[in-house]
């Protein structure tokens, strides 16, 4: 069971950073892509940090666990 509030949904440009991590991208490099391509944070204000893509990132992960 588990307790607390259930967590936010996975944001809109998770699968984006995923792509570009796939591709050999560094956090920060992601990050720029994700700026320039004007994809939305996950609070949907403000710029895309590495630790906004490493939290993505790692909820992504947590996410698609499964189907590996």
């Amino acid at each position: 069971m588990r307790l607390g509030r259930p967590p936010a949904a996975l944001p809109e440009g998770a699968p984006r950073a995923a792509e570009l991590r796939a591709a050999g991208n560094s956090l920060a490099q992601i990050a720029a892509a994700l700026n320039a391509e004007q994809v939305a944070t996950p609070s949907g204000r403000g710029q895309w940090t590495k630790s906004s893509v490493q939290y993505v990132l790692a909820r992504y992960d947590q996410e698609h666990a499964d189907e590996a």
